[in-house]
């Protein structure tokens, strides 16, 4: 009887004791949600801008040779996919793990009878196979990603790209699509050998398909015989380029040009000689950025040749625009607005012949400072003109994408 009656006033204890095990692992799952949820929507909101491009892209209006797809799916969609890609990987992987934690303390408080069920298997099973369907998108993204890939002799698909790493891709793709329906009949059989070994043929597959295949077609294919095995991959790579430099438009002609200049050369080209450089480009763009700077965000990133008529003469000069760099912005000026709406551009240009040095061994400013002077002592260069619109938004400084006509006032000089 005392027996019984210890084993009766155990039983509440017990349901109590679970009960409160139970209420703890619900807010305990309660406060993680939330505490993922805000991890996975900082990543989100830190990549705004490649979501903004996804969904306004526009199309170029030129298709790429080997999948045949507009080039601004490279541009504005490729980046982007690959992100959600990711992220939502990272989401299935997530919640794979933490039902699998479910059910497993599940197991534990009622000795398997609610974990073991067949919709827990079915459950478990989805969830895999969305983490391999994530992994065959994966497949599916980076054969693209091989148009814009620094693989082989030049930018973009080469020879074992096309033939050794996009075929492997597609393997990869089925195999993973094998693994997937391996693993949605394994809550009717509970045999996880068919899984299981499908999911080992996945792994050697993209072990050999990425790394083992493609390094034995370029060693015994290409490499014995590179420029006849890649000819055509360099002929796109220089049919795009051309494209993007607008230089498929150029009309090249022959000029017979002679290694010797005579005396009837000289005498019938006079302002050849008035046009001999005095100035170096590099050493000059060294004393730019000394002198003409101006302001700390200015920069000189190159010297150029021109020529103008000037004074009823053909005039050679240096040309060097005054570019904005946002890396040389103060730390605390590295914010958004300021890198995208208010310091925008940069400002003026210099003009120098390249036959002239100042008695102080300086350049002989045709235009210079800012806002941008023409040379009064010159009385020749009054031929040049009024620079009526001395920003410069475009140049050779590799700055990110600005933001102009916004209600934010731009960095400018009054002129």
């Amino acid at each position: 009887m005392p027996l019984e009656t210890r084993g009766s006033e155990a039983s509440p204890f017990r349901e109590l004791s679970v009960e409160s095990v139970r209420r703890g692992a619900l807010w305990g799952g309660f406060a993680a949600s939330i505490f993922l949820g805000i991890i996975f929507a900082s990543v989100a909101v830190g990549h705004w801008e490649e979501i903004l491009q996804f969904i306004h892209t526009q199309p170029f209006g030129v298709r790429d040779h080997e999948f045949d797809k507009d080039i601004g799916f490279y541009v504005f969609q490729l980046e982007p996919l690959q992100f959600i890609k990711g992220w939502a990987t990272g989401v299935a992987i997530l919640a794979l793990l933490s039902s699998i934690g479910v059910y497993g303390f599940r197991y534990a408080l009622h000795n398997g009878d609610a974990a073991a069920s067949r919709e827990a298997r079915i459950h478990i099973a989805l969830l895999v196979v969305s983490v391999i369907a994530m992994f065959v998108w994966g497949y599916w993204l980076a054969r693209f990603e091989l148009v814009v890939s620094n693989n082989g002799v030049v930018f973009g698909a080469t020879y074992t790209d096309v033939n050794a790493r996009s075929g492997a891709l597609i393997l990869m793709m089925i195999v993973g699509s094998l693994t997937a329906a391996a693993f949605l009949s394994w809550p009717f059989h509970r045999r996880l050998r068919y899984p299981g070994g499908a999911m080992a043929l996945l792994i050697v597959a993209s072990i050999g398909g990425t790394a083992i295949y493609p390094a034995i077609v370029q060693r015994l294919q290409v490499d014995p015989n590179e420029l006849d095995r890649e000819r055509e991959f360099i002929a796109r790579n220089i049919e795009a380029t051309r494209f993007a430099f607008a230089l498929d438009g150029i009309d090249e002609r022959e000029f017979p040009a002679e290694s010797q200049a005579t005396v009837d050369d000289i005498e019938a080209n006079p302002e050849v000689l008035r046009n001999v450089r005095l100035w170096d480009h590099r050493p000059l763009r060294d004393t730019l950025n000394n002198i003409q700077t101006l302001r700390q965000l200015y920069v000189f990133p190159d010297v150029d040749v021109d020529r103008y008529e000037i004074n009823g003469e053909t005039r050679q000069v240096f040309l060097s625009v005054r570019e904005l760099s946002q890396s040389n912005l103060r730390e605390d000026q590295q914010g958004w607005v300021n890198r995208r709406l208010q310091f925008t551009h940069g400002f003026g240009v210099t003009m120098t012949p390249v036959d002239e040095v100042s008695v102080s061994g300086r350049p002989n400013f045709f235009v210079s400072n800012i806002p941008p002077e023409l040379n009064a002592l010159d009385p020749e260069i009054s031929e040049i003109g009024e620079i009526s619109q001395p920003r410069v938004y475009f140049g050779e400084v590799p700055d990110p994408y600005v933001i102009v006509n916004s209600q934010a006032e731009e960095f400018d000089f009054p002129i």
